[in-house]
């Protein structure tokens, strides 16, 4: 048995007999990884991550065992090796017949569920401090509202010292991505180059920043946000002087008026939670992505191919500054300093505040 751990939303499993795909996961896939020989010890782990998202794969030998890890609340999808009579057939993803298939199925899903559940999620307030989403549910709980931005107050306002600015969350990083080369030399990179006008670029790649501190705010996890303050700052004032130079260019052509799309994946409780919440405020916990384009909202968000394990879900967000007065609403364009130019994206700061108006069927839905 092995660990390989990081702060992520997923955690990859294997059950397998010794000498089946000794294929090294880690270095396609940067998340916590875990093997196991004894399906009674990967129970009793898995049950100790209750708040992960847990992709299990069983070897050969073990598909017996779909049916009672399909009883796990955690375990989304289950991979098999062989095909084999099982009763409960809700969670396995495929059956695969080489580490290299695995591996390409395996990357493309986490890539989806980290994508889709770092940044909105839909709770009461309540299930969001037990599950990690990164959104709350305004009309349940104003305390933890108020929370949400006291504490952006606090990380935008603490002093930058003059030196060694960003230990505390390299020090995190480098722990959690022990053993791991390929995210170590991101990270001595980010020492070598990284500068405040680059904040966005960087929390646009695929890398340690964006994944750690957008775990941390799922977790709600104070210890590990504060360790990310200064990162935090200069990413929210580069989007901040963004948004003041893209909204006087606007002012000049049209009414502040914009209309933003975001698509993703959801699990049925989650949709079934945004139903219920129309006509009530939500508040934006992280940094959101969304898009000026619904054509790349529907890519993201997909035909309904995984029902009905997910829902796919388009949000159209509409901001009329003018509503606003004198409250800014911080989002900007930020094609000209993201790694992914392609996804046209923009990002919205964390405690941002939004009104569910309408939920509305499409298309199959």
């Amino acid at each position: 048995m092995a660990f390989n751990f990081s702060l992520s939303t997923t955690t990859l499993v294997q059950v397998r007999l010794q000498t089946q795909f000794n294929e090294p996961f880690g270095d396609g896939c940067d998340n916590n990884i875990a093997f196991f020989f004894d399906p009674d010890e990967c129970v009793e782990f898995i049950l100790s991550i209750h708040q992960e998202k847990c992709l299990l794969i069983l070897g050969k030998g073990q598909c017996h065992l779909v049916d009672i890890f399909s009883t796990l609340p955690c375990i989304f999808y289950i991979y098999l090796t062989e095909a084999q009579h099982y009763n409960d057939a809700s969670r396995v993803r495929c059956i695969i017949s080489s580490p290299r298939e695995l591996l390409v199925k395996l990357k493309k899903d986490i890539v989806m569920l980290e994508k889709n559940d770092l940044n909105f999620s839909i709770s009461a307030s309540i299930e969001s401090r037990l599950h990690g989403l990164t959104t709350t549910d305004v009309r349940d709980d104003g305390l933890t509202f108020c929370y949400t931005h006291t504490m952006l107050l606090v990380l935008l306002h603490t002093q930058k010292p003059a030196n060694n600015v960003h230990e505390d969350m390299l020090k995190e990083c480098r722990a959690a991505y022990d053993g791991n080369a390929k995210e170590f030399e991101k990270i001595d990179e980010f020492v070598k180059t990284y500068e405040s006008k680059k904040a966005i670029s960087w929390y646009t790649k695929d890398s340690f920043l964006y994944r750690q501190l957008n775990a941390a705010f799922r977790r709600a996890n104070m210890l590990i946000i504060w360790k990310f303050r200064f990162i935090i700052q200069d990413i929210y004032r580069q989007l901040e002087t963004l948004h003041t130079e893209q909204s006087k260019n606007a002012n000049a052509i049209s009414h502040n008026i914009y209309r933003l799309y975001r698509g993703q994946h959801m699990t049925l409780n989650e949709f079934k939670q945004i139903k219920h919440s129309v006509g009530h405020l939500m508040a934006i916990n992280s940094f959101l992505s969304t898009t000026k384009y619904r054509h790349l909202a529907e890519i993201w968000a997909g035909d309904g191919e995984d029902r009905p394990k997910l829902e796919s879900v388009i949000f159209e967000i509409i901001i009329d500054e003018s509503e606003f007065g004198d409250i800014s609403v911080v989002f900007a364009d930020i094609t000209a300093e993201s790694i992914f130019e392609e996804e046209r994206e923009v990002l919205l700061a964390m405690g941002t505040t939004l009104r569910i108006e309408s939920v509305e069927p499409e298309g199959n839905a």
